[in-house]
């Protein structure tokens, strides 16, 4: 029983993942403010399951996606391996930004504002 609740809460997690880019945008994804050629921290993705690094990747319209490895005080472990993804935008582009991250199976859509 365990087992299939488990399996239930797993598909239902997948569900709501599997959303597109507008919806991600509007469900707790804000737009972030960055200064045009400067590293900007997007995101902090780990994995608690595994408690290694996440399988991230990341593009940008107009820049481009940066990772470091660090660990952070996650899941109850103060040393839980987490990945930071920096942007950086192209050195003349001022505006608006369409960034992505790929955490394993997720996509999560950012919208980077670069003055």
């Amino acid at each position: 029983m365990t087992c299939l609740l488990r399996l239930l809460s797993g598909l239902a997690c997948a569900i709501l993942l599997s959303t597109g880019a507008a919806e991600a945008r509007s469900s707790g994804f804000p737009a972030k403010e960055a200064q045009s050629g400067k590293p900007t921290l997007v995101g902090s993705l780990w994995n608690c399951r595994t408690m290694s690094y996440p399988a991230v990747d990341g593009q940008a319209d107009h820049g481009k996606i940066t990772r470091r490895e660090t660990t952070q005080n996650r899941c109850g472990n103060p040393k839980q391996p987490t990945v930071e993804m920096y942007y950086t935008s192209d050195p003349s582009f001022k505006g608006t930004d369409g960034v992505v991250l790929y955490n394993g199976g997720q996509r999560i859509d950012r919208d980077i504002h670069v003055k």
